[in-house]
């Protein structure tokens, strides 16, 4: 229940993503603020995702925001699925969304 604890959830997710995205080679060095790392990821669909859970994350780790909090696990869910395809699949998938 992150919206019980958001500081605590929002730590506890967004160390989650990193490790599931390190597993992938998207590394974040300790020198990268958030946004830095987010810019740096290649596939546009999954830096979508992930920049979304870094806007939740800071909301519920520095603003307290039990909404923001809640959202944590879902967006994770999203990343972790995304980050489980190839680069080529995710860019092949945003050629395809452009074209509708």
């Amino acid at each position: 229940r992150p919206e019980t604890a958001p500081r605590h959830a929002a730590s506890i997710w967004y160390r989650r993503m990193l490790k599931r995205l390190a597993r992938r080679g998207l590394r974040k060095s300790p020198e990268q603020t958030p946004q830095e790392f987010v810019s740096a990821i290649p596939s546009e669909a999954l830096r979508g995702k992930v920049e979304e859970l870094t806007r939740r994350y800071e909301g519920a780790r520095f603003g307290g925001s039990a909404i923001d909090a809640a959202k944590l696990p879902i967006l994770y869910e999203e990343v972790r699925k995304l980050a489980r395809r190839t680069p080529e699949t995710l860019e092949k998938e945003h050629e395809a969304a452009a074209c509708k």
